[in-house]
């Protein structure tokens, strides 16, 4: 895997057009290596694989409108991995349901409030 000092676009579409790709991907053929973007404005493989790895190398955490039920979290403040079993919105207080393992019903779960830059995505527990 590169490290992050190593990626850049131009890495990545060289890496791409090595491998011959025969699908005739307009990015390769509207790359701007001046400004390393995409000339044109669908968001081509080199674009959507460039968003996955800068996900992976500099995860966000989730913004209360990102989570869903049925979904894991990982909780940077207890050092935990999380079973979301539903963001719980009673305005002005935002709050979670949620387990250390699937469950079927809210009684068998916790409530926690919401916290900002408290939930990543799992990848990030070490």
């Amino acid at each position: 895997m590169l490290r992050e000092e190593e990626f850049n676009k131009e890495n990545l579409l060289s890496a791409l057009q090595s491998l011959d790709c025969s699908r005739n991907c307009p990015c390769c053929e509207y790359f701007d290596n001046d400004t390393q973007k995409c000339l044109v404005s669908t968001p081509y493989a080199v674009d959507l694989l460039e968003k996955f790895i800068q996900d992976v190398f500099n995860p966000q955490p989730y913004k209360f409108e990102d989570l869903k039920a049925d979904m894991y979290l990982y909780d940077i403040k207890k050092n935990e991995i999380i079973y979301l079993f539903k963001p719980l919105d009673w305005n002005p207080i935002k709050g979670l349901r949620y387990s250390y393992e699937k469950i079927d019903h809210a009684a068998y779960g916790f409530y926690m409030d919401f916290e900002e830059n408290r939930f990543y995505p799992v990848h990030v527990a070490k």
